[in-house]
């Protein structure tokens, strides 16, 4: 529970605690704490897992990143209820020194915490082989997300027609030469132009790279 990470290791080989805080993008991390650097215990109440865990800090969220699966299923797991601990010792322990109740409640929990606070739910990813939880907890604030996305379709429509008025004057162009005079990139070019299409304003004639583009009818 409280060992030193060299006996820690003597016994479980495969142990490692991973810290990383990410506040500025042009660099690796700006703080990292591992159970190996040597100047601390490195243990976490005698943490035990097959394979490591690793927490990362970016400037707008937290992503904790858990070896093996869901026990009880995602669905379960986000309803609470029902509790089955990998290590039962070690949640005997905590419950001992009053941060464990083995209710089942712990996700639950900070879904609920995030819900009050306003920010975007917590999002759970599933990886197997090997097997890996992923937690990821934002700060990004609903209407905030909900803005953001009403500018991309802003965006999206005056890009639109920015192509019908190209279109328009230059007749059948290529995707790299729409690109360019938009100055959007060609795969994001090519996505608004199938929306076009789709849409029923825009048609394309040819394959690959000779395929070009051209109002409908016109």
């Amino acid at each position: 529970m409280f060992g030193e990470e060299y006996r820690i290791l003597y016994e479980y080989p495969e142990y490692f605690l991973d810290y990383r805080e990410v506040l500025d993008p042009s660099i690796r991390w700006t703080d990292r704490i591992q159970s190996s650097s040597g100047d601390w215990t490195g243990n976490l109440f005698d943490f035990f897992v097959a394979r490591g865990i690793v927490i990362r800090k970016d400037m707008d969220k937290i992503v904790i990143e858990n070896p093996g699966y869901i026990r009880t299923g995602k669905e379960q797991m986000l309803k609470g209820g029902i509790s089955d601990p990998r290590n039962k010792a070690l949640m005997k322990m905590f419950n001992m020194i009053g941060i464990g109740e083995r209710a089942g409640s712990g996700v639950p929990d900070i879904y609920a915490v995030w819900d009050l606070q306003g920010w975007e739910s917590p999002s759970v990813e599933e990886q197997y082989n090997p097997d890996r939880t992923i937690l990821t907890l934002t700060f990004i604030k609903k209407q905030a997300e909900k803005e953001k996305a009403i500018g991309k379709a802003a965006k999206t429509i005056e890009n639109k027609n920015r192509i019908i008025t190209f279109l328009q004057e230059a007749g059948s162009s290529k995707a790299a030469d729409i690109a360019m005079h938009i100055g959007l990139s060609s795969a994001r070019t090519r996505v608004i132009l199938s929306e076009l299409i789709d849409e029923g304003r825009v048609q394309a004639d040819g394959n690959g790279r000779s395929r070009r583009y051209c109002l409908l009818n016109y």
